[in-house]
């Protein structure tokens, strides 16, 4: 099974099963500043091809978190570790690689990595009432954005962080022209938390600046 390793700064997470690999990462206590999602991607080119710790999209952040959650029986002091480490990177509300764009007049797209040469896409309806995500009924949009196949788990890892059932915040409407925001098809996927708990939000706009997860491929 592997055990959680905790470095100094940094934590290392096995099988970590991502698009059709397992694989080891290496997730780091140290955050990127915060920054547009725009600058984020600059960043992320930048480390990534300095071999430095880089940003990742939505999925491989739920891959991280979920096999670091069923490694706490294999170490159950580390995982603490983790799950206190993760809980206070949540409350800094970062964002991911992800964004959606909330096409007028056509089906939305989920798009992974964005602005970079990894980029891969969907073609799918995300906008919807929000609420806690066992009681989101389109879960396929939720499989697309987060990675996951049964969103279920998704529901027991913020249960296990936070206490909470996790929520799912996204636009409910397609989003009207505003010409001081002339990106305003476009909106990041964060991870949030508020009165209603810790969850994944798809509404922020590309200019709202945030901090990000930092990660190694280590295997």
């Amino acid at each position: 099974m592997g055990k959680i390793v905790n470095h100094k700064g940094s934590f290392v997470v096995p099988n970590v099963f991502y698009r059709g690999e397992k694989r080891t990462y290496e997730i780091f206590e140290e955050m990127a500043p915060a920054m547009t999602q725009n600058r984020l991607v600059e960043f992320h080119e930048n480390e990534k091809q300095k071999g430095n710790p880089y940003l990742i999209d939505c999925p491989l952040h739920f891959a991280i978190f979920l096999a670091a959650y069923n490694l706490t029986k294999q170490s159950p002091e580390i995982a603490e570790q983790l799950r206190n480490f993760i809980h206070d990177g949540i409350k800094e509300t970062p964002s991911t690689l992800t964004r959606i764009v909330y096409n007028i007049g056509e089906t939305d797209e989920i798009v992974h990595y964005c602005g970079t040469s990894e980029k891969y896409s969907t073609k799918r309806d995300v906008i919807g009432r929000h609420g806690y995500i066992n009681d989101i009924k389109d879960k396929k949009a939720l499989e697309l954005i987060l990675g996951v196949k049964d969103v279920g788990k998704v529901v027991n890892f913020f249960n296990w962080v936070n206490g909470t059932n996790g929520y799912f915040w996204r636009l409910e409407a397609k989003p009207k022209k505003d010409p001081d925001l002339p990106d305003y098809e476009n909106r990041v996927v964060g991870l949030s938390f508020g009165g209603v708990g810790f969850g994944i939000n798809c509404g922020r706009s590309t200019f709202f600046k945030y901090p990000a997860f930092r990660v190694l491929r280590i295997d």
